[in-house]
């Protein structure tokens, strides 16, 4: 057991934010005991340096400017990183409220597959595919198919 949880905690934190579950996967990693990282995180949660909510907030709002992914996949990406599924929809409801989903999806179309006149029905199978891969849910998917195609 090493007696510098906190320590190694903070110094992993200095690089970037962390959720509360990457920062209790590192520590056991480098040999920290459950106890000792529970301590840990009590004391950087009282200092306000993880938290979950705000980290998950932080993160959809990048995933949504960049317009590369829908709802799911942002959602899926947080949970990834270890925010609690709560948390992130939460934070995934509050970003997304503001955003046309089916816009979103319509430009990143218009990015990928760059159209001209009347598309192909397996370029627009292929389109749906990839929104749907993107975490684009089916109306979105539709209605940027009809925007960027012409046509669902």
């Amino acid at each position: 057991m090493k007696p510098d949880a906190l320590k190694d905690a903070v110094r992993y934190l200095a690089v970037r934010s962390r959720s509360e579950a990457e920062v209790r996967a590192y520590l056991a990693k480098h040999g920290h005991d459950v106890s000792a990282a529970d301590e840990a995180i009590e004391a950087l949660k009282q200092r306000r340096l993880v938290e979950d909510g705000a980290l998950a907030r932080g993160w959809a709002s990048e995933l949504a400017a960049e317009g590369k992914s829908g709802r799911a996949m942002a959602l899926h990406k947080l949970m990834e990183r270890g925010i609690p599924k709560d948390l992130a929809e939460e934070a995934i409801e509050a970003v997304w409220q503001e955003i046309d989903e089916a816009e979103a999806a319509a430009r990143l179309l218009r990015k990928k597959f760059r159209p001209s006149g009347q598309a192909e029905i397996n370029k627009m199978a292929r389109a749906a595919r990839f929104l749907k891969s993107r975490g684009y849910g089916a109306e979105a998917i539709s209605r940027a198919l009809k925007e960027t195609f012409g046509r669902e």
